[in-house]
């Protein structure tokens, strides 16, 4: 496939907190160790710092209608997280950015004992904090903190807790776009990209990142376990489904390589007897899977593209 060239996801925190906006600077400046710079624009005001080569802007009266099957309106202000560094793809940065994001929503969520919300790319929801959701967790380290222990059966969806559930839904609805996208013909398939995209490399990636996103959400709920048997735990695959996924993905890979630099053009996807199979085995996952054969949403990934046209659907 060809040489990528992506932009992180961008990443948000979104927090229910009526309180006075000062409180919630303080507290993000405490969280994060460093000011933040206020500054006030047309739109409204907002607070800015930057830090490990990441920008980070909260504003209140986001503006954003509920998507995606995501209540952004329940939430009063957004914080969001921006990587400067958008011309390179770094191997695991998109994890930290997360993680980062992650931390910043259960910390806030506590010091605040307001509820959180951590989407990334204003289309999955990655983690939900409810108020004080750190709270039993720093109580039980002993006095001191200066903590309500009342917040301590507030529940909370932590990565080491019930977040795995989550992710699972949002990793496996991935995993169906993607698939339907690379059962669709040729045609439909050039539509679901902007034209500057290697569509054929796009077709491919995002049924990688969703199967990635599906073994290692696995891996995570697997322990002592084989690591092998962990996606169809994780995901609920049933053995049917895992071989179905398995071969689709077994295709593509085969297909990859330099030395098939041909087969990732515009011209092979309508043409080419590799495609012809990719789209039948992505037809036979999606029937073992029971989804229907028809077109994912359009505007939901990033797109590779040359460095001086990175882009982004949001």
């Amino acid at each position: 496939m060809a040489a990528e060239v992506l932009m992180p996801r961008p990443t948000s925190v979104f927090i229910d907190f009526h309180g006075d906006e000062a409180a919630l600077v303080d507290a993000l400046t405490e969280v994060l160790g460093c000011p933040l710079l206020r500054e006030e624009l047309d739109v409204g005001t907002l607070y800015r710092c930057r830090l490990l080569d990441t920008e980070l802007v909260l504003f209140g009266d986001h503006g954003l209608e509920d998507d995606c099957g995501i209540r952004f309106t329940e939430y009063s202000h957004q914080l969001q997280l921006t990587a400067f560094d958008v011309g390179r793809r770094i191997p695991g940065y998109d994890r930290m950015y997360e993680s980062m994001a992650v931390f910043l929503g259960e910390r806030l969520s506590a010091r605040l004992n307001a509820r959180t919300l951590v989407v990334a790319n204003l289309q999955r929801t990655v983690a939900v904090f409810s108020a004080g959701a750190a709270a039993a967790e720093r109580a039980g380290a002993g006095a001191g903190h200066g903590d309500d222990g009342s917040h301590g059966e507030q529940e909370a969806m932590t990565p080491g807790d019930g977040l795995s559930c989550r992710c699972i839904d949002e990793t496996m609805l991935r995993l169906k776009w993607s698939i339907q996208a690379l059962a669709a013909p040729a045609a439909a398939q050039l539509r679901l990209f902007p034209d500057f995209v290697c569509v054929a490399d796009e077709l491919a990636i995002d049924f990688e990142e969703a199967l990635r996103g599906i073994r290692s959400a696995g891996s995570s709920d697997a322990g002592d376990r084989e690591e092998a048997e962990a996606p169809e735990r994780a995901g609920a695959l049933t053995p049917a489904q895992r071989a179905a996924v398995d071969a689709l993905d077994a295709q593509l890979e085969e297909m990859s390589g330099p030395e098939h630099a041909e087969m990732w053009t515009d011209d092979a996807l309508h043409n080419s007897a590799e495609w012809t199979r990719v789209r039948h085995l992505a037809a036979l996952a999606l029937r073992t899977m029971d989804w229907p054969i028809e077109l994912p949403p359009q505007g939901r990934a990033m797109y590779v593209g040359p460095p001086d046209r990175v882009d982004d659907t949001t």
